[in-house]
């Protein structure tokens, strides 16, 4: 019995130690390769060093850089993630990170949930003590992006056109005939407000997402009254996205009713 609990005790304070490892700050020692840098355990395996955030916008601004130590003797920059996003390079032992030119299309390409990051994994060799003892090291680094509200949402067609061979009832839902949906690159609008001419037949409201791209916003046309025959109209309709400053597009709807 004094033998079990002497198994639990030992196993109580091992989990104790693995928890307060875990999620202590890091900084560099000889077991990272000396690197300069603060390091956490975000990842359980890896130490993790998180940038300061970057905008979405950013193209030509370096993101972050660190000198490397003497005792460094092999690296690869070939990244595990980002790659096509963030390039990494040595010039004059420094390590560059830098946007790609691919990072343009980042809010285009990517979809994310709020905070989006890039992050990927890059290994380092050394030699951490005067024996030559060689050692290897390998952390994740990761790039925040803060999203700039610098996209106007858009509609996905120009000009909507519904045309009817008799007159129209009163709750008729013209988008089971013809979508009416606009794209917002910008992925922390998660809403949009769509408006349309004042009128005395038509009005538009906000439906909601895709399911799979929340980039995507669904508006539903509904007939406010009967549409009597040859009562033809031409009408704007307006999305607005909920960033600051507000952004916001137009395109047509043409009602033709023979």
């Amino acid at each position: 019995m004094a033998f079990g609990k002497i198994l639990l005790l030992c196993a109580v304070l091992v989990l104790a130690s693995a928890a307060e490892n875990k999620n202590q700050p890091r900084g560099s020692d000889e077991n990272n390769c000396n690197l300069p840098l603060e390091f956490t355990h975000e990842s359980f395996f890896d130490p993790t060093f998180v940038n300061e955030p970057k905008n979405d916008d950013a193209f030509d601004e370096v993101f972050y850089t660190f000198k490397l130590p003497s005792n460094i003797t092999n690296y690869n920059l070939d990244v595990y993630h980002g790659v096509n996003y963030i390039s990494a390079e040595v010039i004059d032992k420094e390590v560059i990170f830098k946007p790609t030119e691919n990072f343009r299309n980042f809010e285009y390409k990517e979809i994310h949930d709020e905070p989006a990051r890039i992050e990927f994994l890059l290994p380092f060799e050394c030699y951490v003590d005067e024996n030559d003892y060689e050692n290897k090291t390998q952390f994740y680094f990761v790039q925040p992006i803060t999203d700039v509200n610098n996209h106007e949402p858009m509609f996905n067609r120009k000009e909507y056109q519904y045309h009817f061979g008799m007159p129209i009832k009163a709750g008729a839902l013209l988008t089971n005939i013809l979508e009416i949906y606009a794209v917002d690159v910008d992925y922390t609008n998660t809403k949009v407000e769509f408006s349309i001419d004042v009128n005395d037949y038509i009005e538009i409201s906000y439906k909601g997402t895709e399911y799979l791209n929340r980039k995507i916003h669904y508006a539903t046309l509904t007939t406010k009254k009967d549409i009597p025959a040859k009562q033809n109209m031409v009408l704007t309709i307006k999305v607005t996205d909920m960033g600051t400053p507000k952004l916001e597009s137009t395109a047509l709807v043409k009602i033709v009713i023979d």
